[in-house]
Protein backbone atom coordinates (compact mmCIF):
# COMPACT_ATOMS: atom_id res chain seq x y z
CA UNK A 1 0.00 0.00 0.00
CA UNK A 2 1.47 3.28 -1.14
CA UNK A 3 0.03 6.71 0.27
CA UNK A 4 0.76 9.67 -1.95
CA UNK A 5 2.36 12.08 0.57
CA UNK A 6 3.72 14.68 -1.98
CA UNK A 7 1.53 17.69 -3.42
CA UNK A 8 -2.35 17.04 -5.16
CA UNK A 9 -2.74 18.72 -7.59
CA UNK A 10 -5.37 22.04 -8.47
CA UNK A 11 -9.52 20.85 -9.66
CA UNK A 12 -10.78 23.56 -11.61
CA UNK A 13 -14.35 24.10 -10.82
CA UNK A 14 -16.63 22.37 -12.90
CA UNK A 15 -19.81 22.13 -11.30
CA UNK A 16 -21.14 25.00 -8.94
CA UNK A 17 -24.67 24.98 -7.01
CA UNK A 18 -26.14 27.78 -5.49
CA UNK A 19 -29.31 27.75 -3.67
CA UNK A 20 -31.26 30.28 -2.74
CA UNK A 21 -33.97 32.07 -0.70
CA UNK A 22 -35.25 34.45 -2.54
CA UNK A 23 -37.57 37.63 -1.16
CA UNK A 24 -40.35 37.81 -2.74
CA UNK A 25 -41.10 41.20 -1.21
CA UNK A 26 -37.61 42.68 -3.28
CA UNK A 27 -38.31 45.62 -5.41
CA UNK A 28 -38.74 44.88 -8.58
CA UNK A 29 -36.76 45.71 -11.50
CA UNK A 30 -39.22 47.64 -14.60
CA UNK A 31 -37.82 46.10 -18.05
CA UNK A 32 -36.89 49.25 -19.32
CA UNK A 33 -33.91 49.36 -16.61
CA UNK A 34 -30.07 49.07 -18.14
CA UNK A 35 -28.38 46.06 -15.39
CA UNK A 36 -25.42 47.79 -13.96
CA UNK A 37 -23.44 46.25 -11.37
CA UNK A 38 -22.12 49.74 -10.28
CA UNK A 39 -25.93 50.69 -9.77
CA UNK A 40 -27.75 49.06 -7.01
CA UNK A 41 -31.05 49.85 -8.26
CA UNK A 42 -30.33 48.05 -10.82
CA UNK A 43 -30.37 44.77 -9.45
CA UNK A 44 -32.57 43.70 -6.29
CA UNK A 45 -29.86 41.37 -4.35
CA UNK A 46 -26.35 40.05 -4.93
CA UNK A 47 -23.95 37.65 -3.38
CA UNK A 48 -20.79 35.63 -5.00
CA UNK A 49 -19.02 32.27 -4.50
CA UNK A 50 -15.38 31.17 -4.71
CA UNK A 51 -14.29 29.12 -8.38
CA UNK A 52 -11.05 27.62 -8.82
CA UNK A 53 -9.42 27.59 -12.29
CA UNK A 54 -7.02 24.62 -13.66
CA UNK A 55 -3.82 26.45 -11.92
CA UNK A 56 -6.03 26.26 -8.38
CA UNK A 57 -6.15 30.46 -8.41
CA UNK A 58 -9.64 30.83 -6.12
CA UNK A 59 -10.97 33.40 -8.64
CA UNK A 60 -14.77 34.71 -7.80
CA UNK A 61 -17.82 35.18 -9.38
CA UNK A 62 -20.30 38.04 -8.76
CA UNK A 63 -23.80 37.41 -8.68
CA UNK A 64 -26.46 39.76 -9.42
CA UNK A 65 -30.45 38.44 -9.17
CA UNK A 66 -32.87 41.00 -10.33
CA UNK A 67 -36.87 40.08 -9.46
CA UNK A 68 -38.55 41.05 -12.62
CA UNK A 69 -42.07 43.29 -13.21
CA UNK A 70 -44.44 40.03 -13.73
CA UNK A 71 -46.12 40.46 -17.13
CA UNK A 72 -49.32 40.89 -15.83
CA UNK A 73 -50.91 42.02 -12.54
CA UNK A 74 -50.54 38.90 -10.14
CA UNK A 75 -48.29 36.84 -11.78
CA UNK A 76 -45.35 35.31 -9.58
CA UNK A 77 -42.25 36.99 -10.84
CA UNK A 78 -39.26 35.90 -12.40
CA UNK A 79 -35.69 36.40 -11.13
CA UNK A 80 -32.72 36.97 -14.06
CA UNK A 81 -29.52 36.28 -12.96
CA UNK A 82 -26.40 38.19 -14.05
CA UNK A 83 -22.43 36.91 -13.24
CA UNK A 84 -19.33 38.79 -13.18
CA UNK A 85 -16.19 36.54 -12.94
CA UNK A 86 -13.34 38.32 -11.69
CA UNK A 87 -9.73 37.11 -10.81
CA UNK A 88 -8.45 36.36 -7.18
CA UNK A 89 -6.71 39.38 -7.32
CA UNK A 90 -10.43 41.00 -7.78
CA UNK A 91 -9.55 42.14 -11.45
CA UNK A 92 -13.08 41.77 -13.61
CA UNK A 93 -13.07 39.02 -16.31
CA UNK A 94 -14.70 40.41 -19.34
CA UNK A 95 -18.54 42.03 -19.05
CA UNK A 96 -21.33 40.88 -16.81
CA UNK A 97 -23.39 37.89 -18.36
CA UNK A 98 -26.85 37.33 -18.55
CA UNK A 99 -27.23 34.24 -16.96
CA UNK A 100 -29.84 32.78 -16.44
CA UNK A 101 -33.97 33.52 -15.63
CA UNK A 102 -35.13 31.75 -12.64
CA UNK A 103 -39.19 30.64 -13.16
CA UNK A 104 -41.21 29.73 -9.96
CA UNK A 105 -44.78 28.32 -9.59
CA UNK A 106 -47.41 30.26 -7.33
CA UNK A 107 -46.03 28.07 -4.19
CA UNK A 108 -42.25 29.78 -5.07
CA UNK A 109 -40.74 26.40 -6.18
CA UNK A 110 -38.19 26.50 -9.01
CA UNK A 111 -39.76 25.76 -12.25
CA UNK A 112 -37.52 26.88 -14.78
CA UNK A 113 -33.19 28.60 -15.58
CA UNK A 114 -31.37 25.48 -13.59
CA UNK A 115 -29.02 24.37 -14.92
CA UNK A 116 -27.05 26.86 -16.76
CA UNK A 117 -23.58 27.54 -18.00
CA UNK A 118 -20.77 29.84 -17.19
CA UNK A 119 -18.26 30.29 -19.84
CA UNK A 120 -15.06 32.08 -18.30
CA UNK A 121 -12.11 32.93 -20.18
CA UNK A 122 -9.59 33.78 -17.17
CA UNK A 123 -6.62 35.47 -19.12
CA UNK A 124 -4.18 34.47 -16.27
CA UNK A 125 -2.71 30.91 -17.97
CA UNK A 126 -5.70 28.81 -17.16
CA UNK A 127 -7.25 26.95 -19.36
CA UNK A 128 -10.86 28.49 -20.20
CA UNK A 129 -13.56 27.38 -17.93
CA UNK A 130 -16.97 26.08 -18.07
CA UNK A 131 -18.95 26.07 -15.45
CA UNK A 132 -22.32 24.44 -14.96
CA UNK A 133 -24.75 26.17 -12.47
CA UNK A 134 -27.11 24.94 -11.00
CA UNK A 135 -29.77 26.52 -8.78
CA UNK A 136 -31.64 22.91 -7.61
CA UNK A 137 -33.67 24.04 -4.13
CA UNK A 138 -34.15 28.15 -4.72
CA UNK A 139 -37.23 29.09 -3.66
CA UNK A 140 -39.26 32.83 -3.82
CA UNK A 141 -41.23 33.10 -1.05
CA UNK A 142 -41.91 36.20 1.89
CA UNK A 143 -38.68 35.74 3.63
CA UNK A 144 -35.33 37.33 4.20
CA UNK A 145 -32.26 36.82 1.43
CA UNK A 146 -30.62 34.34 2.19
CA UNK A 147 -27.51 32.08 0.53
CA UNK A 148 -28.93 28.67 1.89
CA UNK A 149 -26.13 26.42 0.11
CA UNK A 150 -22.57 26.51 -1.74
CA UNK A 151 -21.43 23.05 -3.83
CA UNK A 152 -18.35 23.20 -5.48
CA UNK A 153 -16.30 20.10 -7.01
CA UNK A 154 -13.36 22.18 -7.49
CA UNK A 155 -10.13 22.76 -4.98
CA UNK A 156 -6.39 24.89 -5.03
CA UNK A 157 -3.31 22.30 -4.59
CA UNK A 158 -2.60 21.19 -1.50
CA UNK A 159 0.04 19.49 0.56
CA UNK A 160 0.15 16.13 2.17
CA UNK A 161 -0.85 16.72 6.09
CA UNK A 162 -0.88 13.17 7.49
CA UNK A 163 -3.15 9.93 7.27
CA UNK A 164 -5.56 8.00 9.22
CA UNK A 165 -7.30 4.47 9.52
CA UNK A 166 -10.71 3.94 10.21
CA UNK A 167 -12.31 0.59 11.90
CA UNK A 168 -12.94 -0.73 8.83
CA UNK A 169 -9.69 -0.47 7.89
CA UNK A 170 -9.72 2.39 5.52
CA UNK A 171 -6.94 4.03 4.85
CA UNK A 172 -7.52 7.87 4.18
CA UNK A 173 -4.36 10.55 3.03
CA UNK A 174 -5.14 14.00 4.05
CA UNK A 175 -3.94 17.40 2.13
CA UNK A 176 -3.97 20.64 3.24
CA UNK A 177 -6.52 21.71 0.73
CA UNK A 178 -9.79 19.78 2.48
CA UNK A 179 -9.09 16.82 0.28
CA UNK A 180 -9.02 13.05 0.76
CA UNK A 181 -7.61 10.38 -0.56
CA UNK A 182 -8.30 6.85 -0.59
CA UNK A 183 -4.73 4.26 0.21
CA UNK A 184 -6.60 1.17 0.01
CA UNK A 185 -8.05 -0.79 2.88
CA UNK A 186 -6.23 -3.03 5.59
CA UNK A 187 -7.56 -6.76 6.14
CA UNK A 188 -7.66 -8.73 9.25
CA UNK A 189 -7.03 -12.51 8.85
CA UNK A 190 -7.81 -15.27 11.63
CA UNK A 191 -6.65 -18.43 12.31
CA UNK A 192 -7.92 -21.98 13.83
CA UNK A 193 -5.07 -21.77 15.82
CA UNK A 194 -3.17 -18.79 15.96
CA UNK A 195 -0.68 -20.67 18.68
CA UNK A 196 0.45 -22.72 16.05
CA UNK A 197 1.95 -19.73 13.45
CA UNK A 198 5.55 -20.02 13.13
CA UNK A 199 7.45 -16.91 14.72
CA UNK A 200 9.75 -15.68 11.53
CA UNK A 201 11.58 -12.45 12.42
CA UNK A 202 10.13 -9.27 14.20
CA UNK A 203 6.57 -9.45 13.89
CA UNK A 204 6.08 -11.54 11.43
CA UNK A 205 4.70 -15.08 11.57
CA UNK A 206 4.63 -17.60 8.55
CA UNK A 207 1.56 -20.03 7.93
CA UNK A 208 1.88 -23.60 9.10
CA UNK A 209 -0.24 -26.69 8.98
CA UNK A 210 -1.12 -26.55 12.70
CA UNK A 211 -2.18 -23.11 12.18
CA UNK A 212 -4.36 -23.87 9.23
CA UNK A 213 -4.92 -21.66 6.51
CA UNK A 214 -6.00 -17.96 7.13
CA UNK A 215 -9.66 -16.43 6.47
CA UNK A 216 -8.93 -12.93 5.67
CA UNK A 217 -12.19 -10.67 6.64
CA UNK A 218 -12.44 -6.69 5.99
CA UNK A 219 -12.63 -4.97 10.00
CA UNK A 220 -15.48 -5.63 11.75
CA UNK A 221 -16.79 -8.26 9.49
CA UNK A 222 -17.37 -12.21 9.81
CA UNK A 223 -14.76 -12.82 12.68
CA UNK A 224 -12.59 -10.11 12.41
CA UNK A 225 -12.22 -7.39 14.75
CA UNK A 226 -11.92 -3.80 14.36
CA UNK A 227 -8.49 -0.99 14.18
CA UNK A 228 -7.85 1.85 15.62
CA UNK A 229 -5.68 4.11 13.88
CA UNK A 230 -3.33 6.44 16.16
CA UNK A 231 -3.54 4.31 19.05
CA UNK A 232 -0.94 3.53 21.18
CA UNK A 233 -0.45 0.18 23.38
CA UNK A 234 -0.52 0.69 27.28
CA UNK A 235 2.07 -1.78 28.54
CA UNK A 236 -0.03 -4.28 29.93
CA UNK A 237 3.18 -5.51 32.62
CA UNK A 238 2.61 -5.25 36.45
CA UNK A 239 5.27 -3.29 38.09
CA UNK A 240 4.61 -4.61 41.48
CA UNK A 241 5.00 -8.40 40.01
CA UNK A 242 7.85 -7.56 37.78
CA UNK A 243 9.64 -6.24 40.89
CA UNK A 244 8.91 -9.46 42.95
CA UNK A 245 10.63 -11.85 40.14
CA UNK A 246 13.32 -9.52 39.59
CA UNK A 247 14.63 -9.78 43.68
CA UNK A 248 13.24 -13.35 43.67
CA UNK A 249 15.74 -13.78 40.29
CA UNK A 250 18.64 -11.52 42.39
CA UNK A 251 18.13 -13.88 45.57
CA UNK A 252 18.99 -16.90 43.38
CA UNK A 253 21.51 -15.64 41.16
CA UNK A 254 23.31 -14.60 45.03
CA UNK A 255 23.00 -18.04 46.20
CA UNK A 256 24.35 -19.94 42.79
CA UNK A 257 27.35 -17.87 43.39
CA UNK A 258 27.79 -18.77 46.81
CA UNK A 259 27.50 -22.47 45.61
CA UNK A 260 30.13 -21.92 42.82
CA UNK A 261 32.44 -19.60 45.41
CA UNK A 262 32.30 -22.71 48.12
CA UNK A 263 33.30 -25.39 45.27
CA UNK A 264 36.41 -23.41 43.66
CA UNK A 265 37.57 -22.97 47.64
CA UNK A 266 36.83 -26.92 48.20
CA UNK A 267 38.72 -27.55 44.98
CA UNK A 268 41.82 -25.53 45.73
CA UNK A 269 41.88 -27.22 49.06
CA UNK A 270 41.99 -30.73 47.44
CA UNK A 271 44.76 -29.40 45.04
CA UNK A 272 47.23 -28.37 48.03
CA UNK A 273 46.78 -31.87 49.68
Amino acid sequence: MTINTGAVAANATSTLGLTLNLNSGDKTIPSTTTFNPSDPTTYSESTSAVTYDSLGNANRVQFYLVQNQPATSGATPSWTVYAQPELANGTNVGTPQNLTTLGFSTSGTLTSGSPATLAVNWGNGAAASNIAMNFTGTTLAAQSFAVAGITNNGYAPGNYTGSSISADGSVQASYSNGQTLSAGKIALANFINPEGLNPVTGNLYAVTNSSGQPVVNTPGSGQAGTLSGGELEASNASTSSLLVSLIQYQQAYQANTSVIQTEQQDSQRLVQI
